[in-house]
């Protein structure tokens, strides 16, 4: 029938699976890590506001007092945060 050399050494169909687990196992990392070195089609780089908005006033959809307007706001440096209106003092 079976000879001692055959079906893993003696492990059987048990270690059979095993080994190509193990198998399996690297051939998935070595895939993973070869695509984590080249990011192709997964780089997506956000564009800042600024260049949103020049690229909203270049394809017409802003006119130029509101990309005047906007450009000068995200320019200004950060103002204080936003407090809530039970924060404030009522006007009479």
């Amino acid at each position: 029938m079976m000879n001692g050399a055959s079906m893993m050494a003696g492990m059987g169909w048990p270690g059979l699976l095993l080994v190509l687990l193990l198998w399996g196992g690297a051939i998935v990392l070595a895939l993973w890590g070869v695509s984590s070195l080249f990011p192709i089609g997964r780089v997506r780089v956000e564009a800042d506001a600024l260049e949103i908005l020049r690229q909203r006033y270049a394809r017409g959809e802003i006119s130029r007092e509101e990309y005047l307007q906007a450009s000068e706001t995200l320019r200004q440096p950060e103002a204080e945060p936003l407090r809530h209106a039970a924060d404030h003092p009522r006007r009479s």
